[in-house]
């Protein structure tokens, strides 16, 4: 809003000239400064995230449905035991090298946090019985290999099994042909030696 005093035929008068402003669209010309608030609630959670970024996270951005928002806001206003519940596995994570790892952790559902919780509290013997195989192979790298380990369902744990334990019977008839052609390889050397030591 402009005022100006301009004189005619010997009076004043007081002209005023309404400049109206230009209103500055954001986010896909969908909001503007005057309502930006609601950007918030975007289904859109491209614009939801630039909202948050641009008014400043709060609270209410720890329960968006949109993962990546949820864990900028646990960034921003820290992290809390609740998010160590969360249904992301990223967040989750994070929350735990935040605030430390417990033994409950041992149990998440991702084998990545899982296997992180085992190399920060230690491997225990339950670790042998883990879905995961890098998980049970890194139980009996510490724990030291028994003759179970000969039956895990991954050969690449049997392999290791054979290689330290030695090589059975057994392993000629494994269902891995690494194993079987370790075996047979062995025992070859096996008779070999033997027979030089007869020779004797």
């Amino acid at each position: 809003m402009m005022e100006q005093i301009i004189e005619q035929n010997g009076k004043k008068y007081k002209v005023i000239e309404i400049i109206e402003e230009p209103k500055v669209e954001l986010f896909w010309n969908k909001y503007t400064i005057e309502n930006i608030e609601e950007a918030k609630k975007d289904e859109s959670e491209y614009i939801r995230i630039e909202a948050y970024r641009l008014l400043g996270y709060t609270e209410e951005a720890k329960e968006d449905k949109y993962w990546s928002i949820r864990r900028e806001a646990y960034r921003v206003l820290g992290y809390t035991e609740e998010a160590k519940k969360d249904e992301d596995w990223n967040i989750r994570l994070e929350a735990y090298r935040t605030l430390g790892y417990t033994e409950e952790v041992k149990k998440d559902k991702d084998c990545d946090i899982r296997r992180e919780a085992y190399r920060m509290l230690g491997y225990t013997e339950e670790a042998k019985k883990d879905n995961d195989w890098i998980i049970r192979l890194e139980a009996y790298i510490a724990l030291g290999y028994t003759e179970e380990a000969k039956k895990d369902k991954d050969w690449y744990i049997r392999r290791e099994a054979y290689r330290v334990l030695g090589y059975t019977e057994e392993a000629k008839k494994d269902n891995n042909w690494i194993i079987r052609s370790e075996a047979e390889l062995y025992f070859k050397i096996k008779e070999a030696r033997e027979k030089l030591k007869g020779d004797e």
